[in-house]
């Protein structure tokens, strides 16, 4: 969820698809804050658009925030906790799912208003965001930024990091840098950065790769 929306690669992704075989469709939001319910409501809606139909069933986990330009993540047992709580929650989506059970969508009237303000913003100057990324003389060269970028975003010059404003403002080459050396601007030096414990940085090089 960003911004009590859809990413924009997940809203262009969701207008893709095609749906016409689908006898079952949920759709699980992940988010670090609140307001998944809008964000469901999104993709209802862009499903809908282009099908008729929209989701049968949707579900929001809280998983630890990663929103760095923003906050740092939460660490130690507060992050186990919640990484915990998200584990337990999936098991019971995963029943729900299997079993094909339909769910009416959450609504919440705040998280539609905050949505409506502050979503259309975002995704209007969000490909520009990274000109506030920077990389300092920690970097190594190692091209683990580019290789994770989910839309080929970064290239290294002269071996180091730069953006070419397609960004989706994952912040995943700020978090993943293994020597912290990317930042976008002073308000994130000294945060704490976040990957899943159950995510290696070598699968997602591996991931991007096979997409190119």
């Amino acid at each position: 969820m960003y911004f009590l929306g859809l990413s924009v690669i997940v809203a262009e992704f969701a207008g893709r698809l095609d749906l016409a075989r689908s006898q079952y469709t949920f759709s699980v939001v992940t988010m670090g804050g609140a307001g998944g319910s809008s964000a469901l409501r999104q993709l209802d809606g862009i499903l809908k658009k282009k099908h008729g139909n929209g989701l049968d069933a949707g579900f929001i986990v809280k998983m630890p925030g990663n929103y760095i330009l923003k906050n740092g993540s939460p660490a130690g047992t507060k992050r186990e906790r919640i990484l915990s709580a998200a584990d337990e929650q999936l098991k019971r989506i995963g029943v729900d799912v299997k079993s094909a059970t339909k769910t009416a969508l959450p609504y919440s009237l705040f998280a539609q208003l905050i949505h409506g303000v502050f979503y259309p913003r975002f995704t209007s100057g969000v490909h520009q965001d990274d000109r506030w990324f920077s990389v300092s003389n920690a970097c190594t060269s190692c091209g683990t930024c580019r290789a994770i970028c989910p839309v080929g975003n970064i290239d290294l010059v002269d071996g180091r990091p730069v953006w070419k404003h397609n960004c989706e403002l994952c912040c995943g080459c700020i978090h993943i840098c293994p020597t912290g050396a990317i930042q976008a601007g002073k308000k994130t030096e000294g945060r704490t950065r976040y990957i899943n414990p159950d995510v290696k940085v070598a699968d997602l090089q591996a991931q991007r790769g096979n997409s190119q």
